[in-house]
């Protein structure tokens, strides 16, 4: 019983040296390279890179298999995936879920297979049609926006549009050319509405009458 107590022991020490002694030959090799290229040289240190990293690899955990295919297909309905017993044989007799040669599934083969044939599950399907729903209201709403911009360039090359001042100036003008025509308007009109109102007496002479030049204060001021 001691002497197997003693062995683990030694065991045990050994193992903590074990990362030293690799780095030691990887250096060694490396070394050996540079000072004489040789395949020989280059393959040995291969062989210690090889083997110090298979030593600090950690280890991967336990894939988990699934016996048959009764078993992966419960998986994949238990994930949400709508597929049917005859689709999985079927796929699996065309060779697209590959099978362990005692019939057993993989973790990884069974994703590879999820991907191999497109499965997806139905709120996946739910989210990409509306994501595609946004992407195309985005796309319209682009198209809409360039073509009401290059409909207002060609109006304002059609001359549909003018310049804020020039519409400024242009309705300044406007309204001097009606001011004027309505002073005009008052002066005409002035003393046939004061005669017409008996303010004052009718004249016959070609002399302006008061009325007139009442109209013409008015007009001008």
């Amino acid at each position: 019983m001691n002497n197997v107590s003693h062995l683990a022991d030694l065991i045990q020490k050994s193992d903590t040296t074990d990362i030293q002694a690799l780095l030691t030959a990887k250096e060694n090799a490396k070394r050996r390279i540079l000072d004489d290229p040789t395949p020989a040289n280059v393959a040995a240190f291969e062989r210690a890179k090889r083997a110090l990293e298979a030593f600090t690899r950690p280890e991967e955990a336990d894939e988990r298999v699934f016996r048959n295919r009764i078993e992966a297909l419960q998986h994949l309905q238990a994930q949400g995936y709508k597929i049917q017993k005859t689709k999985l044989y079927a796929d699996a007799q065309a060779g697209r879920l590959r099978l362990q040669p005692d019939g057993s599934i993989t973790e990884k083969a069974l994703e590879r297979y999820i991907k191999r044939v497109g499965l997806t599950r139905p709120s996946e399907i739910a989210d990409s049609g509306g994501l595609q729903a946004k992407k195309l209201a985005l796309e319209i709403s682009k198209l809409e926006e360039e073509y009401q911009e290059r409909r207002f360039k060609n109006d304002i090359q059609e001359g549909k549009y003018l310049p804020r001042d020039q519409v400024y100036m242009e309705l300044a003008g406007r309204a001097a050319v009606f001011e004027a025509g309505l002073k005009q308007a008052l002066a005409t009109r002035a003393a046939d509405l004061l005669e017409a109102l008996d303010l004052i007496p009718r004249s016959t002479s070609a002399s302006p009458s008061p009325a007139a030049g009442s109209a013409r204060s008015w007009t001008s001021s």
